[in-house]
């Protein structure tokens, strides 16, 4: 309690709208108490590598946490700043999910020193040898309490989407797709393809689908499920009538070019005859393609996984379905156990 306490004299600055001149200029800091019961704080404190690394799983869910109100602090302990990290002032403005942490705090410590604080007891007796800090999270609520923290490895996003970071308000349907974050053809290119295979698995059309999928990229995630005796149900019986989820729209795409070999989409999707609110899903999807001798083939981004979660204000995820080009499986979530791997629910 006494470490909640102290976040609460911890400074950000608000990030700036998409028509100002700077991300954070002419804003002033304000302490975290302040924005009690009006936002969730996700902080990560590390070095350039280790915040480079943690945010793109930010970066890709950027748009589902301003959705869940929810404001990221990274906090560098090296001097690191946002261009460091691959994120460009007008990704900031576009999307406004990246607070700046303020390191001269008027009072009490400054983030880093509060992190210090968090990590020092664990760190007691730890067979590190020192000579490089550990990245470190702490997730705050609404009322100031915490949520979530660790160490070393990063926070795990869509987990904590799912379970403690719902959206704040019913999804709408008719959010446009997001292509302020970035003004190259890249970004559209790989909304064009969601768009296509959103199409296709509505539809039931299994060519449609198989030109969106790697031919050969299976997806780690999905090999997991399969190790631990998981089931998967192949695209045939996927899209049969009953089975596919007919009739049903998205919005709110987005999508993040990681490299020239990597990029992510996100959106909600509204199945077909559940209400309005009942059964949103929030989905993400994951592009790859191969580098060849003279670079890489601008036309050749295939999915290699597209993954669910229920997402509806109020209501935790159960479950989740993954999807490859072999088929799809779903996990279910049970209390105390974690996830228990079984094939679709018919």
């Amino acid at each position: 309690m006494e470490k909640e306490l102290n976040a609460e004299a911890l400074e950000v600055r608000i990030p700036n709208g998409p028509f100002a001149d700077r991300p954070y200029g002419g804003k002033s800091a304000v302490q975290l108490r302040s924005l009690r019961g009006s936002c969730r704080i996700l902080a990560i404190c590390g070095d350039q590598r280790q915040l480079t690394e943690a945010l793109v799983a930010v970066r890709v869910f950027r748009k589902r946490l301003v959705q869940a109100k929810t404001l990221v602090v990274p906090v560098s302990t090296d001097g690191s700043i946002a261009s460091d990290w691959g994120i460009s002032s007008s990704e900031i403005q576009s999307v406004a999910f990246l607070a700046e942490a303020v390191n001269n705090s008027r009072e009490g410590e400054s983030w880093v020193e509060y992190f210090q604080s968090l990590t020092s007891d664990d760190n007691k007796g730890d067979a590190s040898d020192g000579n490089e800090s550990e990245l470190a999270w702490l997730g705050l609520s609404y009322t100031g309490k915490s949520f979530g923290s660790g160490k070393r490895i990063p926070p795990r996003i869509l987990e904590i989407l799912g379970q403690t970071l719902l959206p704040v308000e019913a999804l709408g349907d008719a959010d446009e797709p997001d292509r302020r974050s970035s003004t190259d053809n890249e970004t559209i290119s790989i909304l064009k393809l969601q768009e296509n295979f959103y199409k296709a698995l509505t539809s039931g059309d299994l060519a449609g689908l198989s030109v969106v999928y790697s031919a050969t990229e299976n997806a780690p995630e999905i090999d997991e499920v399969l190790d631990e005796g998981g089931r998967i149900d192949a695209w045939e019986k996927c899209l049969e009538n009953g089975a596919r989820p007919a009739g049903m729209t998205i919005s709110g795409s987005d999508a993040l070019i990681v490299s020239d070999t990597e990029a992510w989409s996100t959106c909600i999707e509204f199945p077909a005859g559940t209400g309005f609110d009942s059964a949103t899903l929030l989905a993400v999807q994951k592009w790859i393609r191969k580098s060849v001798s003279t670079g890489v083939d601008k036309n050749s981004w295939q999915l290699q996984l597209h993954q669910t979660i229920p997402w509806t204000p109020g209501s935790k995820a159960g479950g989740t379905l993954r999807c490859d080009r072999r088929g799809c499986t779903a996990l279910a979530r049970e209390q105390e156990k974690g996830w228990n791997f079984r094939g679709m629910i018919d």
